[in-house]
């Protein structure tokens, strides 16, 4: 029986690069990577409503939906 899983799974300090789209899809990529998790696998991603986030040209979510079409982005509801 298949199952949606929900986890929580990485912290990390992006130190002094900017919180730009580019380098938090960068930090999100590996961290897939380091945890051996294939982003062909993802299918949704939650995440608060930061411009670098959900911007609708060239936000994370953006860039990563170009990559994976089908992936679905949900904005977190405590963070509209």
């Amino acid at each position: 029986q298949e199952q949606i899983l929900t986890n929580f799974l990485d912290f990390r300090k992006l130190g002094s690069q900017r919180q730009t789209a580019e380098n938090l899809e960068k930090v999100f990529q590996q961290i897939y990577e380091d945890d051996g998790l294939k982003l062909d696998n993802l299918v949704g991603i939650y995440t608060d409503g930061a411009a670098s986030m959900v911007e609708n040209r060239s936000g994370v979510v953006t860039r990563l939906k170009q990559q994976y079409p089908g992936l679905q982005s949900f904005r977190c509801c405590a963070h509209h």
